[in-house]
């Protein structure tokens, strides 16, 4: 999308940020985004939603702290450290964590909190703690980082485009048709 918007409006200048959902989603009310994509699906007049995909959470772990063969009961992790992603970073999946684990019942020693993604892969590839992590991040763990089997059903992460349905901004346009085109396959 990115190459076909340059190749269109060659003079356009683009500026991609990292931010948590929430700064997102705040900028994106502020006018200071056109875009913003999270795990959050807004729910206001004013900006539309673009559904790019769902993807499976996984409990994962380096392969020393759980034997890869035997199920793990959910209950079980209150004996092992846990990386967490912060509220603040990303709030959709923490509330889903939250649901499933009950958060604030563990130790608060046992929980290594992430603010980014980057943490999060490398407290995991480290072998700091079992992690809950989206699908699209097994791509960056390390061979000696396994899914665990866990007793209970692990719940999906939706992705969103956000974006205001009122811009008139051409290349906001041209992406989110873009966008619309590629999440209808």
């Amino acid at each position: 999308i990115l190459a076909q918007l340059k190749k269109n409006m060659p003079d356009l200048k683009i500026h991609l940020h990292s931010l948590t959902c929430m700064e997102q989603i705040q900028r994106l009310k502020n006018a200071e985004l056109d875009l913003c994509i999270t795990r959050f699906h807004l729910d206001h007049p004013d900006f539309d939603n673009i559904h790019l995909l769902t993807e499976q959470i996984y409990l994962v772990a380096a392969q020393h702290l759980h034997p890869m063969d035997r199920i793990l009961k959910l209950q079980e992790l209150k004996n092992h450290n846990m990386i967490m992603c912060e509220q603040n970073a990303s709030p959709v999946f923490y509330e889903k964590l939250d649901k499933l684990l009950c958060i604030d019942q563990f130790e608060h020693e046992q929980l290594l909190w992430v603010t980014n993604v980057l943490q999060h892969i490398n407290l995991t590839n480290m072998g700091m703690g079992f992690s809950f992590a989206p699908e699209y991040l097994l791509r960056f763990l390390n061979d000696h980082v396994k899914i665990v089997q866990t007793d209970q059903a692990l719940p999906k992460l939706g992705l969103y485009a956000t974006f205001n349905k009122n811009s008139q901004n051409p290349a906001l346009k041209m992406i989110t048709q873009a966008l619309n085109n590629t999440a209808s396959i």
